[in-house]
């Protein structure tokens, strides 16, 4: 299970899918992802992911101004693509950013 509340935004939550997205095609297993978000502020980032289907939703009222989604996944699911994965020009620094190639 992971829980994410309006952990981050852009590039950085772009990785984040993606690091969970090729650990599961790594490890294929269930997996139930908790994703809290302002929705008046932002969009659902984790609607894009084709790896993820809701398996709920929590009323509006339970939270002001929060939406909460219950994904799941299912390893026996084909399709683990994130659409997008992240911008063409994306650069991350670090040694886990998937959209840099390692030069080491």
């Amino acid at each position: 299970m992971i829980y994410l509340f309006n952990p981050f935004v852009g590039h950085v939550l772009s990785a984040v899918k993606e690091n969970i997205r090729k650990s599961l095609v790594r490890n294929p297993r269930k997996l139930t992802l908790i994703y809290m978000f302002p929705h008046k502020k932002q969009g659902d980032a984790l609607a894009d992911c084709q790896w993820l289907s809701v398996r709920r939703t929590l009323p509006d009222d339970v939270w002001v101004d929060v939406r909460v989604v219950i994904y799941e996944h299912d390893p026996h699911v084909t399709s683990m693509n994130c659409r997008p994965l992240a911008p063409p020009d994306a650069t991350l620094a670090g040694p886990l950013d998937p959209f840099v190639e390692n030069r080491g």
